[in-house]
């Protein structure tokens, strides 16, 4: 369904890499949009500037450019709770998302993955999947490449990595394939409705989807209506894909047939491995090689931020899961390394929780085997979960120099934070990153 948006009169609301990827999207189509942000400086000002023709309004709201409007194009970073938003609705017009923009100009069949944790990951392994077999594949959406800008690429399938953010202003997903990985709280900033709000937004993905992949241990994530379609399960130890422990092995399993050694995997953790169970799932229906299926698995490396070891010295084990931005992403990660190791775990919690709870964080930390470290906007709430043996302190930069005093052979380091990183970095990335170049600076020096 190809829609011509020549007799509609355009809003993009937002400045991002989304917003930006909107005006080229109009623009190819010789339509002049207008551009929007209340930021007073917005971080890519310099490119909007760049565009000919493009009416722009900062740093406020424009009410008479919203009533203008037939069309607005809103950036999935802005609350559906703004005021801007609201006053639009109000006067009834019509609100929609890039993603859902996209959605209305392609007919080739489309992958949609979400969940709380994982997302990213498994998106690249179905993607180097799909690649490595007869099939070309491109994608876009929450993993930082704007859906739009990969709208015209030669493409058997696109594989969409969608937040609740993005689903919030999606109205006609039709996938061929759709997952919800998992589903526990996060972003309840947010969602001011709750937990019940943010998974009712999560599983409109399967509204349309034609197979749904489900995750057997999540009753969050499934409901009633996938037991019409036809679906795909996985899980820890059931499901079409599913975990097998024997002895000192864990095997990655099809029904009653193992398929491969987890430890033939590069990555570990046994959050890893469900990620390795989910993307098998979502490959299945593809008829792509098997034996292609896991020599891709074999040889992936995970992702920058995700759960990735940075340095291995004086065997000190450093571990950037900086991606960590929610309290059950890091008790996953925790409880992936005491599945497989009895090492002192030097944690790294703080930044800005969110308005999370951290309940589920305080029997998992009671472990002896845990030290907590907490820095940045909610470093005493986290300090108060275990004020005996937590240390805080204001910066992450602190924190990483008072461990590298503290640490003994066999410990691991853990950066896994539970909370966003905006109190003090630009995003996860910069804050791996400034973990990163600390240790191996503070290694360099001590040789």
């Amino acid at each position: 369904m190809i829609c011509n948006y020549s007799n509609k009169k355009i809003l993009i609301f937002g400045m991002g890499i989304t917003g930006i990827s909107c005006i080229n999207f109009f623009l190819s189509k010789g339509i002049f949009p207008k551009v929007m942000d209340t930021c007073k400086n917005p971080k890519y000002i310099k490119k909007i500037l760049k565009f000919k023709n493009i009416s722009y309004h900062i740093g406020s709201i424009n009410y008479s450019w919203i009533l203008e409007s037939t069309l607005i194009i809103v950036s999935p970073g802005i609350n559906s709770t703004h005021p801007a938003i609201t006053f639009a609705l109000k006067n009834n017009i019509e609100i929609i998302g890039d993603i859902e923009l996209f959605l209305r100009e392609t007919n080739t069949p489309i992958i949609s993955i979400t969940g709380s944790n994982g997302k990213s990951s498994v998106t690249m392994m179905v993607n180097k999947i799909i690649q490595k077999s007869r099939f070309r594949a491109y994608i876009g959406g929450n993993i930082g490449i704007p859906a739009l800008s990969i709208l015209n690429k030669p493409a058997d399938y696109f594989i969409l990595e969608l937040s609740s953010f993005q689903l919030e202003y999606i109205f006609n997903l039709k996938s061929y394939i759709s997952t919800i990985l998992n589903i526990t709280p996060d972003h309840m900033d947010r969602h001011h409705l709750g937990m019940e709000q943010y998974i009712k937004i999560k599983q409109k993905i399967y509204k349309y989807s034609k197979i749904c992949i489900i995750n057997i241990d999540d009753p969050l994530s499934c409901n009633k209506k996938i037991k019409n379609k036809k679906y795909i399960s996985f899980g820890l130890k059931k499901g079409d894909y599913h975990l097998d422990y024997q002895k000192n092995n864990t095997w990655i399993c099809y029904k009653q047939q193992k398929l491969l050694n987890t430890k033939e995997l590069k990555i570990f953790g046994q959050h890893n491995y469900i990620n390795v169970l989910s993307a098998l799932s979502i490959v299945h229906e593809l008829k792509i090689n098997l034996d292609d299926s896991l020599s891709v698995l074999k040889n992936f490396l995970g992702l920058p931020h995700r759960f990735q070891i940075v340095n291995k010295s004086n065997n000190i084990l450093w571990i950037n899961d900086s991606k960590s931005t929610n309290v059950a992403s890091t008790v996953s990660a925790i409880n992936s390394i005491q599945k497989t190791t009895q090492s002192k775990i030097r944690l790294i919690l703080g930044g800005d929780s969110k308005s999370a709870n951290f309940t589920p964080l305080k029997n998992i930390l009671t472990n002896k085997s845990i030290v907590i470290y907490c820095y940045g906007k909610c470093k005493k709430k986290i300090f108060n979960l275990h004020p005996h043996k937590s240390i805080c302190s204001d910066t992450l930069s602190e924190i990483i120099y008072l461990i590298f005093k503290q640490v003994k052979p066999t410990d691991i380091v853990l950066l896994s934070p539970a909370c966003s990183s905006l109190d003090q970095f630009s995003g996860f990335r910069e804050r791996g990153n400034t973990f990163t170049r600390l240790i191996k600076h503070l290694i360099k020096t001590q040789k």
